[in-house]
């Protein structure tokens, strides 16, 4: 009988239970609405105070706009208000797990009735505002997700970088090497290609260390400098000893990463000249 009355029991409550699942998943679908009208109002009402006060506007990137949402989800999840819960990464790391180049980055989030309300809090509290009117930053990503009658929203800011490769930070390097060369009345020096620099600058990267002597078994090496910067198009002061150098030719080598010392990917670079 005890076997009857278990399949009795259990066929009885199976209609019941997924009823339940069905209702608790469109409650979540409900709750989890993305409202993309009321992010794209966002946008417009944080580029109209920017433009009030002098500053380039923000562009929207669907980087930052993704990992917003993702953030806002959690808050959802967790009805409160964060910029980090245990389960997720810091500002900083999402971001960069956003693949977004950038050097900078921000974030503000909001709980109000709607989404002018909810711009007129972050506008009325100081670090909200300084972050929407920050002249450093140049790209957005915002979220807005609707609960009943309320939203949660998340902004996320960033200065991106120009977005280059390997290969196109080298030339960029190899460019304003050449203009200053020019400028100050000297010819350029012969680009000699050398992919072993590449590795050696990830190296550094890996090591958290800029390291001259990682130059040391490359052949007829005659004077090395390593760097680091947010725009490969600048170039360090120890270069500007270059710029009248009878060297029979140089090679540049680059390699984007983040480090411990610099959380931030950077671009490290390695430089030689030649006897």
């Amino acid at each position: 009988m005890q076997p009857q009355a278990s399949h009795v029991t259990m066929s009885f409550l199976r209609p019941l239970i997924t009823a339940l699942v069905l209702l608790a998943c469109s409650a979540l679908a409900v709750a989890q609405k993305i409202e993309p009208a009321a992010e794209q109002e966002i946008i417009r009402l944080v580029n109209d105070e920017r433009a009030k006060a002098g500053l380039d506007p923000l562009q929207a990137d669907e980087r930052l706009t993704r990992i917003a949402r993702e953030h806002t989800q959690l808050m959802l999840r967790h009805s409160a208000l964060s910029h980090q819960f245990a389960e997720e990464p810091d500002v900083r790391h999402r971001v960069i797990s956003s693949g977004i180049r950038f050097d900078m980055s921000g974030e503000n989030v909001a709980y109000d009735r709607d989404a002018a309300s909810a711009h007129r809090s972050l506008m009325n509290s100081p670090p909200h505002r300084a972050n929407i009117l920050r002249p450093e930053f140049s790209t957005i990503g915002v979220a807005v997700i609707r609960i009943g009658d309320s939203i949660y929203v998340t902004q996320d800011f960033a200065r991106r970088l120009q977005e280059y490769t390997p290969a196109q930070a080298e030339s960029a390097v190899s460019r304003s090497f050449g203009n200053m060369r020019r400028d100050s009345g000297f010819p350029p020096l012969r680009q000699v290609a050398q992919p072993t620099l590449r590795s050696l600058a990830c190296n550094m990267a890996r090591e958290d260390r800029l390291e001259t002597d990682l130059a040391r078994d490359v052949a007829n090496v005659r004077s090395v400098v390593v760097w680091t910067a947010s725009d490969p198009q600048k170039l360090p002061a120890d270069i500007q000893k270059w710029k009248s150098s009878n060297a029979s030719g140089w090679s540049v080598g680059a390699c984007f990463a983040s480090s411990r010392r610099y959380p931030n990917p950077v671009w490290w670079m390695i430089a030689v000249t030649y006897f």
